[in-house]
């Protein structure tokens, strides 16, 4: 960014970019910067007028678009659902999650993880591992269960270690995650 509005000060010309900026909380958010200059009488620039805009939401928002659009394609094209909802839980990682894990309550009342995506592979064998050792219960308190019991999705914007640690009773698994965070 500051190599192209160098040059574009050298040349006097107008300048436009979009570029993430860290606010005070350490968050990014998308802005689009434009500058045109004023020149005078003489064609020599005698002042700058400039704005930051806040893109972030049209950011968001196009990024859900490409990714209702991908999911679409992937919901469209393949009749095996279990393939399917693999393919929609990569689209989701990174882009809007760390991880996601899908789970599905099969017609014997089963509940069976049908996939699970995250940044770090090692994180996806992981939870496949935890999946094993201790599968889903429709008692569970929490995630899963509470999702059967409720019909409500299930959202955790940060997995604190308490919960970690609730979640993965056992030592090993639970030294494993905590040095591949």
């Amino acid at each position: 960014m500051l190599e192209r509005w160098r040059a574009a000060l050298a040349a006097g010309a107008a300048f436009e970019m979009e570029f993430p900026l860290r606010r005070a909380d350490g968050s990014l958010r998308w802005f689009l910067s434009r500058a045109t200059p004023l020149r005078g009488s003489d064609g020599s620039v005698v002042r700058w007028y400039g704005t930051q805009t806040d893109i972030q939401d049209q950011k968001d928002a196009e990024a859900r678009a490409r990714f209702l659009a991908e999911a679409s394609h992937q919901l469209a094209t393949s009749l095996d659902y279990e393939e399917t909802l693999r393919q929609v839980a990569r689209l989701a990682v990174p882009q809007f999650a760390d991880w996601v894990a899908v789970d599905m309550l099969g017609a014997d009342g089963e509940i069976k993880r049908v996939a699970v995506e995250h940044v770090d592979p090692a994180k996806v064998e992981l939870a496949r591992e935890r999946a094993v050792r201790y599968p889903a219960r429709r008692d569970e308190p929490g995630g899963v269960g509470k999702v059967l019991r409720t019909l409500q999705s299930d959202f955790i914007a940060e997995i604190p270690d308490a919960l970690r640690v609730q979640l993965i009773p056992d030592q090993v698994l639970l030294k494993i995650s905590a040095s591949s965070r």
